[in-house]
């Protein structure tokens, strides 16, 4: 058995920096939370971070370099974002048989709420 100091660590990562303030009273105060900020990435590190998926992710040649780079604009630094779009613009061009993704799939899945 243990010492009778067992201790317990939990990590929460949310974007929503408020999202624990609806706890009650008590909880908050016996969680000792510790809030850590990331800056959001910059354009170019948006950029490399999105070229690195793409050789992954898309067949060469299928998705022009400006179309990367606009996606990493659209994102306006939220690589979360950022990589939904591009799995969102690979399907839509997928499911219309396209060889090449086009500006027009890119807004439409920055516009989508798909899952």
């Amino acid at each position: 058995m243990g010492s009778g100091k067992e201790c317990m660590r939990l990590i929460l990562i949310s974007n929503h920096i408020y999202s624990l303030m609806s706890l009650n009273g008590r909880i908050r105060s016996s969680v000792a939370l510790t809030e850590i900020r990331f800056p959001d990435y910059r354009r170019e590190e948006m950029y490399d971070i999105l070229k690195d998926r793409v050789q992954y992710s898309f067949r060469p040649g299928t998705l022009k370099d400006g179309l990367v780079r606009m996606t990493a604009i659209i994102s306006k630094g939220d690589a979360t974002v950022a990589l939904e779009t591009l799995r969102r613009t690979g399907r839509k061009a997928e499911d219309k048989g396209l060889k090449h993704v086009t500006m027009k799939e890119i807004k439409e899945a920055s516009r989508s709420k798909e899952t």
